[in-house]
């Protein structure tokens, strides 16, 4: 067995289920999506029906409003003449009845108007609907071709980017809704009780609902900052090179996400959800593994000690009894490791910013990185780099104080 099976072997028995129980459990998560998808091709041709239906309701009251105004014209019309011919006096007998037929044919004339105004209310109500469904339709199609393309091996990082920001728009927008309504009836709740008007009773039921909305307002919030650090992990992502395992890694815990949500508001929410929010920073922020983690423990801030150069020897496979007795104690088996910047000249800068590191990124400085917590990021540059580094971090000072 050679060092890196021996490693892989470890890797195995130590992180990961066995081989069979993983696949089956990407199959169960594969058909649950697949079935989400039908739904969701299902809900897009009922939307279109509703559609359809909506714009038949609107044609039949426009055609209802023509003839009441094609009526109402009329009626207009003989009350004027009706008018006319009680004032000639050329039947004084029968004044009084045309003033009357007068008289009827406007009140006539404005029930017309009355009934018109109705079904314009109607047809305002059935355009507000249509709209409704309108902007469901586009958002089941986007869904729908989104949520297809994660199933693609194919799916580069621009589309998937691109379909993720749309979702998070949706809900962030639901989200943002939700909170306005939250605060209105929080507002409304808190006056009433500072009015001291409420008995004891009413004053604890009221209390009980200030404080479940308080609640939910903490959650939406709580909801409307993840999908605002979701928005800048995935600006981040599409200016990174991603290898493919990294990328369906990502697909994979969307659709786990989604899967078993049959609606789709729900199902978006659960894309757009924390997991995948830190599935996608892992990424970004360049989560170092194991080798790198070492450096960043050895590396001080202001100072590194230079480390011991050692003669390149060539590589022995190790025997079997070997590896057995380094495993039994607990030693790693020897692995070969690329070459690396002597620790000498490394640094370490500790509690960059989000911000701060988007800054060194985009200032095209190669550094390590790894994201301790939200809005806390460690890296592990070159001391030759410390005079950009400082000046990309220095940057987003000078455009917060612009701001």
């Amino acid at each position: 067995m050679t060092p890196d099976e021996t490693m892989q072997a470890e890797n195995q028995t130590v992180e990961a289920p066995s081989a069979p129980e993983t696949s089956q459990q990407k199959q169960a998560v594969s058909t649950e999506a697949e079935q989400l998808f039908e739904a969701f091709s299902t809900a897009e041709k009922n939307t279109s029906a509703d559609i359809a239906k909506q714009q038949d309701i609107i044609d039949t009251l426009n055609a209802k409003i023509k003839d009441l105004q094609a009526k109402q014209v009329r009626k207009n019309q003989d009350a004027v003449v009706f008018e006319q011919v009680a004032k000639s006096n050329a039947f004084p007998h029968l004044s009084s009845f045309f003033l009357s037929k007068a008289e009827s044919a406007k009140r006539s004339a404005a029930q017309q108007n009355d009934k018109i105004k109705k079904l314009k209310k109607k047809i305002k109500k059935a355009e507000k609907k249509m709209k409704r469904l309108k902007r469901k339709q586009q958002k089941n199609e986007l869904f729908k071709g989104f949520f297809s393309s994660l199933f693609d091996k194919n799916t580069d990082r621009s589309a998937y980017v691109t379909g993720m920001q749309a979702l998070r728009e949706d809900s962030l927008m639901r989200a943002e809704k939700k909170l306005d309504k939250v605060e209105q009836k929080l507002e409304t709740a808190r006056a009433k009780l500072a009015d001291g008007k409420l008995s004891h009773t009413e004053a604890v039921k009221l209390n009980a609902r200030i404080k479940k909305l308080e609640g939910q307002k903490e959650t939406l919030e709580a909801k409307i900052n993840n999908l605002t650090e979701l928005e800048q992990s995935l600006n981040k992502l599409a200016k990174m090179e991603v290898v493919s395992a990294q990328l369906e890694e990502i697909k994979e815990v969307t659709l786990q996400n989604a899967a078993g949500k049959g609606i789709i508001s729900r199902a978006v929410d659960g894309m757009t959800s924390p997991d995948v929010t830190s599935t996608i920073q892992k990424a970004v922020t360049g989560e170092v593994k194991e080798e790198t983690e070492t450096v960043v423990s050895d590396v001080s801030e202001d100072e590194a000690a230079p480390t011991e150069e050692k003669p390149v020897v060539a590589e022995q496979p190790p025997d079997a009894e070997d590896q057995d007795n380094a495993q039994e104690a607990g030693t790693p088996t020897a692995e070969k490791k690329p070459a690396a910047a002597s620790k000498a000249d490394l640094r370490k800068r500790e509690h960059l910013t989000d911000k701060e590191f988007q800054a060194v990124i985009d200032a095209g400085l190669p550094v390590r990185a790894k994201k301790v917590a939200a809005n806390d990021i460690t890296v592990i540059f070159d001391v030759s780099q410390t005079a950009q580094l400082d000046q990309a971090i220095a940057s987003t000072k000078t455009q917060a104080m612009k701001r």
